[in-house]
């Protein structure tokens, strides 16, 4: 069973929560136990409690009189007159980043290993978004477990940020919308997927009487009402919604309105302002504030029309969700992720943002017609029931628990568990040095490892269809092409007879089998990627004819092979390449070859060998010792050597271009429509 540690930063309640709730209330106990870390002000503590489940009530995320310090800090005259100017502003957004980072984030990331090895957690899964759940990551990292961040909310990431992403595991997206805009963004998302929230319909069933409702607002129990339901906050638009129901009360004088949602604390003069704004337009008594409500659904019963008014694209939505599947047709704009929640015209009309006159005519078109209500409300229904269900949900948060644990169990052995954090300077040292070395430019092989990366993102364009990846390893690209095809196959050697590190490099391939004899039906993947494989089969023609086999007319291989670079994978290393000979493998195969390009030129090759030259000299050896106090102190010297060698190489690579001796070539080769001309093997 593993212990995942669910961290949640909000105080007040909000879609995060909710759905927190629904997928630690329908996750499997026999195979996960949830620990949930909340706020002690959230009032939905008492309500994880009755599941069962652990919860810590700790302020982990705030620290006492941070946000009155913030505040004073605002208001001097320097951090005003800082803002004054352009530069002024990013020197003042600078220290304050700064400030945070050694007064708030630090302090948090190391109490939140703490509590992650005090609990005996496998995984971390964060609830919002990076800016702020970096405590969270940095704090999985520092402890040594994986960590999945949950993003729910759009936001602006900085330089840092984008750096912590590759701290990430993986990433659950609530939307396409939104993990559109973190790539977009530069996120450097290794796995991701999109997992729609859920709810159960069956919760939403509340008996109410709608005429009851409706007196307890002093409304007509014939009136129709129009809703909007929300916290008071800017960008949820109450402010055109009052604007556009202004409009509807001069065709339909009976309806009323229901705002529902109280204000952020720090948004009080918003509250006054949409009170203002009711009294101008003169709707006194025609709308009125419900507040916060803990019965929404209940009060669901007496809508006749669900508005959703925000002025900036929403993550999701889950007050649209909850009103469809109580058979509402909703009016919302048409941002971010609510197009991917609302057939337009079907189950519900989508308006522009920030357009009173639009949404006043969706909803007046409805009120005019009851049947169409009505057929709207069922197809409502029914969408939910197709596609935002708690069982799709917990279904897909368990899959990328499933893949990034499987993957964590791997990279420590077949049949191994991860084991507890050491205890000691030198070991905790030595081990932190080395998590440190596998992710960033101290490893002896990054600036291979990111020309290769930058090489297959510029042949992503050819990717399509059905994905072969032969010799898939660990499938290290699976997440890079995730977005361009519609299935991933990985295949490599069968496992008979490997060494135990070898079997749990290969575990993670679909298909077993012989580059020579691909397992695979002729013209049945559009595309093959083939990466640092084909020097190690004795037989490269063969494995080229079967490639073009197996690739339909039109499909592409995308492959990278070696030519000055240390023999790896011995003594099955049998080949280097050159351009010339790969495009005669490739041609003879039948294949039409678009371009090779080489990896890197002669700086950077030279500083990557010295890299791994002096890697393997100094510190390789101490590590198959599992000397961890000898690794860390020759690895403070050493490895800054190596990230300097490949920094110097890189940037003289720039300067200096000579790609003569290179360290190997990507090539993309394609299929023509008349099919592969083998000229034997």
């Amino acid at each position: 069973m593993h212990r995942i540690l669910y961290i949640e930063p909000a105080s007040t309640p909000g879609g995060s929560v909710v759905s927190l709730y629904y997928l630690v209330r329908g996750m499997d106990r026999s195979r996960y136990q949830p620990v949930v870390l909340l706020s002690p002000d959230n009032p939905w503590v008492g309500r994880f409690r009755a599941l069962g489940v652990e919860v810590l009530a700790q302020n982990v995320y705030q620290r006492p009189g941070d946000t009155v310090a913030i505040k004073r800090a605002k208001q001097t005259l320097v951090s005003r007159g800082l803002q004054r100017g352009r530069w002024g502003q990013r020197l003042y957004h600078f220290a304050g980043f700064c400030w945070r980072a050694l007064r708030q984030t630090w302090p948090q990331s190391r109490a939140i290993a703490r509590l992650v090895r005090q609990e005996r957690i496998d995984l971390v899964h964060t609830n919002w978004r990076i800016g702020c759940d970096r405590p969270g990551i940095i704090g999985a990292r520092l402890a040594g477990v994986p960590c999945v961040a949950h993003m729910r909310a759009f936001e602006q990431l900085n330089g840092f940020d984008r750096a912590l992403t590759r701290s990430v595991a993986a990433f659950i997206c609530i939307s396409r919308a939104l993990e559109e805009n973190l790539r977009a963004q530069g996120a450097h998302m290794r796995e991701s997927v999109v997992v729609y929230n859920g709810l159960d319909p069956a919760d939403l069933v509340a008996a109410a009487d709608a005429a009851q409702v409706k007196g307890e607002f002093g409304f007509d129990p014939e009136a129709p009402v129009v809703a909007v339901v929300g916290r008071l906050d800017r960008w949820k638009g109450q402010d055109y919604f009052i604007e556009a129901m202004s409009q509807v009360v001069r065709d339909v004088p009976e309806v009323r309105a229901l705002i529902v949602g109280d204000p952020e604390p720090y948004y009080l003069d918003y509250f006054e302002e949409l009170k203002s704004l009711v009294e101008s337009f003169g709707l006194s008594g025609r709308v009125v504030f419900a507040g916060h409500r803990s019965d929404v659904p209940r009060l669901m019963r007496a809508f006749t029309v669900l508005v959703h008014s925000s002025s900036e694209p929403e993550p999701f939505g889950r007050v649209i969700i909850e009103g469809m599947a109580v058979g509402l047709p909703v009016v919302a704009t048409r941002a971010g992720a609510v197009p991917e929640i609302i057939e337009d015209g079907v189950s519900g009309i989508l308006v522009s943002p920030r357009d009173p006159n639009a949404m006043a005519e969706a909803v007046i078109s409805l009120l005019r017609d009851p049947q169409r209500v009505s057929n709207m409300g069922k197809a409502a229904r029914r969408r939910v029931e197709e596609l935002f269900t708690v069982r799709q949900y917990v279904a897909g948060v368990e899959q990328v628990y499933q893949q990034v644990l499987g993957v964590e169990r791997r990279a420590h052995g077949i049949g191994q568990t991860r084991r507890s954090a050491p205890t000691g300077l030198g070991s905790g040292w030595g081990r932190w040095l080395h998590r440190v070395r596998r992710r960033s430019w101290f490893y002896h092989e990054h600036l291979e490892r990111v020309m290769l990366r930058d090489q297959l993102q510029d042949a992503l364009p050819y990717a399509s269809g059905i994905l072969l990846d032969v010799g898939c390893g660990g499938k290290p690209y699976h997440g890079l092409f995730a977005d361009r095809i519609v299935g991933y196959l990985g295949l490599d050697y069968p496992p008979t007879h490997l060494a135990v590190e070898e079997v749990a490099r290969v575990a993670m391939a679909d298909v077993y089998g012989d580059g020579a004899h691909l397992p695979i039906h002729s013209e049945a993947v559009n595309t093959v990627l083939c990466t640092q494989t084909l020097e190690h089969v004795p037989e490269p023609w063969a494995v080229m004819d079967e490639i073009a086999r197996v690739l339909r007319p039109g499909g592409h291989l995308i492959l990278t092979v070696p030519l000055e670079w240390g023999l790896h994978g011995e003594p099955y290393d049998f080949y280097r390449y050159t351009m010339y000979g790969l495009r005669h493998l490739a041609e003879r195969s039948g294949l039409v070859v678009k371009y090779i390009r080489p990896r890197g030129g002669f700086w950077a090759l030279v500083g990557q060998l010295y890299s791994t030259h002096i890697y393997g000299r100094c510190l390789a050896p101490l590590s198959r010792r599992g000397s961890n106090v000898a690794y860390a102190a020759v690895g403070l010297f050493v490895l800054p050597l190596c990230a300097l060698s490949q920094a110097c190489g890189s940037l003289l690579d720039r300067l200096l271009p000579d790609t003569r001796n290179t360290m190997g070539y990507v090539m993309v080769a394609r299929k023509g429509e008349e099919g592969p001309v083998s000229l034997g093997r």
